[in-house]
């Protein structure tokens, strides 16, 4: 019998948003791009009941936010990622 898994859109943490960007990037299918990108967009934005809130996962998701939100503008203008955003994504990605 074969597993499944099941999957919640907009769950997981900064750093596998993170690591599932870098990968869409690295594959070049715009659409994966965007894909993640709003998944990443919605990790960004969940908010963790108090007790399970941490200084490192709330740096996490303002890093990964702002990277998303600067990676969105530059598709709208149909331009590529820049070297720093990569740079940024590939940091948290290895937290």
């Amino acid at each position: 019998m074969r597993a499944t898994e099941t999957v919640v859109v907009g769950a997981g943490s900064p750093v596998d948003c993170s690591r599932r960007l870098l990968s869409a990037i690295q594959g070049g299918n715009l659409q994966s791009i965007k894909q993640e990108l709003a998944r990443a967009a919605r990790v960004s934005g969940i908010q963790l009941a108090r007790n399970q809130q941490s200084a490192l996962i709330e740096e996490q998701k303002e890093l990964l936010g702002a990277i998303i939100e600067r990676m969105n503008l530059s598709l709208a203008a149909y331009e590529p990622c820049s070297e720093a955003e990569l740079f940024l994504l590939g940091h948290l990605a290895s937290a």
